[in-house]
């Protein structure tokens, strides 16, 4: 197989996004509501220049999780060869987007490689979800494929009871109404705080407490 030359990439930035509700409960499913945030966002671009140490031992562990799980016969959705060629031979992707800031920088990044090497670009959205579920699961241990599914399809979505679906414009009738951010300037890892809660989850007190007091409060 040729290695992808640049003007076959999709050439499209790939926005952040802002999760309004359902942090966390979205991966109980439970109702969430993410839309795109196009401050920040992504691009391919051919690059030359080397990349840091830390950002190619990423590379290569996504891509040796990506050869381990969905290689097999049946199971890939990914031409991952070409994409391991393509990353050696100098393709970066370009992300303003913070990292540690619950902006969806993996959700990005995930969203610009299936449409760069998916073998198939499935409109189902179900469909969709499943494969940014398998893919981002990778940076978070586990993932609801809410943040790449925005950012692939540059539009809100709403998920609930395990499905999603996409909200489209209503006109000029919509409401009107700003999201503003406060930067705390403090990072953290998604990973962690998720394996964190499914540890809670596991006391009978704090999960009647969340579904007794949170979750009737995003239905």
């Amino acid at each position: 197989m040729e290695e992808k030359e640049a003007n076959t990439l999709p050439s499209r930035d790939y926005p952040a996004k802002l999760l309004l509700f359902g942090e966390y409960s979205v991966l109980l499913d439970q109702t969430a509501l993410a839309v795109p945030f196009g401050k920040y966002s992504a691009r391919w671009t051919n690059q030359v220049t080397g990349i840091g140490s830390s950002q190619k031992e990423i590379l290569t562990k996504f891509l040796n999780y990506l050869y381990e799980n969905f290689q097999k016969a049946g199971d890939a959705f990914l031409d991952i060869e070409e994409m391991e060629k393509s990353f050696r031979a100098g393709l970066r992707l370009n992300s303003n987007i913070p990292i540690g800031s619950g902006l969806g920088s993996s959700g990005a990044f995930c969203a610009a490689v299936y449409d760069a090497f998916g073998l198939e670009k499935n409109a189902d959205l179900q469909t969709l979800q499943n494969h940014f579920v398998s893919m981002e699961s990778f940076f978070h241990g586990k993932s609801s494929g809410l943040d790449p599914l925005v950012s692939y399809l540059n539009r809100p979505v709403i998920g609930s009871s395990g499905k999603v679906a996409e909200l489209k414009p209503v006109g000029e009738a919509a409401p009107k109404f700003d999201v503003r951010l406060l930067d705390t300037q403090i990072k953290r890892s998604t990973s962690p705080l998720v394996s964190l809660f499914k540890q809670k989850l596991e006391s009978a007190e704090y999960s009647a407490k969340l579904k007794a007091g949170y979750q009737p409060l995003i239905l």
